[in-house]
């Protein structure tokens, strides 16, 4: 069950992406990749990358998808 401090883990998260957002969208105002999207986590365009999956405002390169999916593993490896 979600928290007060995850709250506060998440609203730094997401002010940390429109950060990053605005800070893409600046470098690339003169560019006609303006349109593109740019992976929420490590910035990458999609053209970068292999796949972007979009959720609501956010976009996930499949590079990213790939290490969240090895910490998990690691992570459940270490309950073990």
């Amino acid at each position: 069950m979600p928290n007060e401090k995850d709250f506060a883990e998440f609203k730094e998260l997401y002010d940390y992406e429109n950060r990053l957002r605005s800070m893409v969208s600046e470098e690339h105002e003169t560019s006609d990749e303006v349109d593109i999207p740019y992976c929420s986590f490590c910035g990458k365009s999609k053209n970068s990358v292999k796949g972007m999956v979009r959720a609501r405002k956010l976009f996930i390169c499949n590079e990213c998808v790939k290490e969240c999916q090895d910490i998990l593993e690691r992570e459940n490896e270490n309950k073990s």
